[in-house]
């Protein structure tokens, strides 16, 4: 197995753990946001919201950074793609260089 076949697997398996987490996170939230406030958590606030509030906010910042990220990523590319390649070629171009089959 390739070095780079390795490398696009992890990133794949990453991008995959990061997105099932993200959705466990998100369900947390949804199940628990009609529940019943307990006020026994610390100066008489509710547990349970505190951990919603406190997953709410993660998922906000995650969902920003995954933005930037991208748009960080596009940026890159789009200069890569617009600069040209400073290849030089010396001699003649020749059939046999372009690798052209000649059928009779």
């Amino acid at each position: 197995m390739g070095k780079k076949l390795r490398i696009t697997r992890l990133i794949a398996i990453a991008l995959c753990v990061i997105f099932v987490a993200a959705l466990l996170l998100a369900a947390n939230v949804f199940a628990h946001r009609n529940h019943i406030h307990d006020r026994n958590g610390p100066n008489g606030a509710c547990a349970a919201c505190a951990q919603i509030t406190a997953a709410v906010n993660t998922l906000k910042y995650a969902g920003a950074a995954v933005v930037c990220a991208a748009i960080c990523v596009s940026a890159f590319f789009a200069i890569l793609s617009c600069l040209k390649p400073s290849r030089k070629r010396t001699g003649s171009i020749t059939l046999i260089d372009l690798k052209v089959q000649l059928n009779y």
